[in-house]
């Protein structure tokens, strides 16, 4: 295991998250959300299929294919990925990133006991608090409008992670990664490309190199996304990986701020930090079972 191999795979995925409200931001200024949609997931495909052409060598076995599980995951993570744009759109990306991961919180604790028999611990339950306290403190007060269809959609979005998820930890075995990898973003090409094509708009329309650069780059971010997450967790512990993603919550507000001046008030900033805690809480062992944080923490141990 290569704690530094790891442990710098989920920090730029973290990072990438991050900024990736940025790059709808700026699609958003010349093309319609449907078209970007399927840009991006076209160019993840063309990407996909290009690496596994030239760099993954070994046929592929299709004999134990789940192929409903894998039809939902291919339907969901392109409805993820729909419902996160819109959130971007229409309210603060802080806000999209601090809604998805307070619905994304919540859903999973349930989705982990009833699915998997994922005990629901103390800290577990702490940090379910610690996540309706920070929302109930970040969208304080509520006259201010941050419950608005933007977060709306960041909710629904942070509901269905947790599905796709669980579809991927339940097919990850069974399918090789490059249809895991593959299929989602064929399906985001067909789920955008068809109310593109009935609504008469272009699935290439003109655009400015700014943005084609951008629709570039936001393909290769889905086809980064997984890999990344792959050898992150497979170099790294599962639960602190998971803190390391998480960073987003601090990368996106801080992009927003940086690129397009969203400044976060004291509410979202206190509500914010709380639901970081919620994050890390439930995934930080005891103090008596602490000697594997310390040592993955340590650093001479991520240079071992």
């Amino acid at each position: 295991m290569n704690k530094l191999k790891g442990f710098s795979a989920l920090f730029i995925t973290a990072i990438l998250y991050g900024i990736g409200g940025i790059f709808i931001r700026v699609l958003n200024q010349e093309i319609t959300v449907f078209q970007q949609m399927y840009i991006r997931h076209f160019w993840g495909f063309v990407f996909a299929i290009v690496v596994f052409l030239f760099f993954v060598r070994g046929k592929i076995n299709f004999k134990k294919i789940s192929f409903v599980p894998l039809i939902a995951y291919s339907i969901l993570f392109p409805s993820v990925v729909f419902f996160f744009t819109l959130s971007i759109i229409y309210t603060k990306i802080a806000d999209a990133t601090f809604g998805f991961y307070i619905a994304s919180i919540i859903f999973s604790l349930f989705i982990g006991h009833f699915l998997f028999n994922e005990k629901i611990t103390k800290l577990k339950i702490a940090g379910l608090l610690l996540a309706i306290i920070g929302l109930i403190i970040f969208t304080f007060p509520l006259s201010k409008g941050i419950l608005n269809f933007g977060f709306l959609c960041a909710i629904i979005c942070g509901i269905l992670d947790p599905i796709t998820n669980s579809l991927r930890k339940h097919l990850s075995p069974r399918v090789d990664k490059r249809i895991l990898i593959a299929m989602p973003l064929l399906g985001g090409v067909f789920m955008a490309g068809i109310p593109v094509v009935f609504s008469h708009q272009s699935l290439f329309p003109h655009m400015s190199f700014l943005a084609e650069l951008v629709a570039l780059f936001s393909g290769f971010q889905f086809l980064l996304f997984t890999y990344l997450t792959l050898v992150g967790f497979q170099n790294f512990d599962l639960n602190l990986g998971t803190i390391v993603i998480s960073l987003e919550l601090f990368f996106a507000p801080f992009f927003a701020t940086i690129f397009l001046h969203e400044y976060l008030t004291v509410s979202e900033i206190i509500g914010g930090v709380i639901i970081g805690l919620a994050i890390v809480i439930p995934h930080v062992q005891p103090l008596r079972k602490s000697k594997k944080f310390r040592e993955l923490f340590s650093p001479l141990s991520l240079w071992e």
